[in-house]
């Protein structure tokens, strides 16, 4: 929940939502990692999903922007203005 509310996606973009491939995402690390690990009903808004109604997406939109945390975050070191930087194409020691 820390990292959730210092991560840029969720603070910095205004909890606005990233939609890829007809589905709805609060995070694109979210939406990456999803694809490895079980995906979760609960953590984006399928637009594709011709069983909901307008009503229930608007819904579902609500709820995913209302959360204190995702549960890709305990797999994240978080994209937060104060996280350790790396210059790229260096290897670490």
């Amino acid at each position: 929940t820390e990292l959730f509310h210092k991560c840029m996606y969720t603070t910095t973009f205004s909890r606005h939502f990233f939609i890829i491939d007809g589905k709805a995402y609060m995070c694109y690390v979210n939406h990456r990692l999803l694809d490895d690990i079980n995906e979760r009903e609960d953590e984006h808004v399928d637009f594709c999903d011709e069983n909901l109604q307008l009503s229930d997406i608007k819904e579902k939109l609500y709820a995913l922007r209302d959360r204190n945390h995702l549960s890709v975050c305990a797999r994240c070191n978080g994209f937060c203005t104060d996280g350790k930087r790396y210059t790229p194409a260096e290897q670490l020691q």
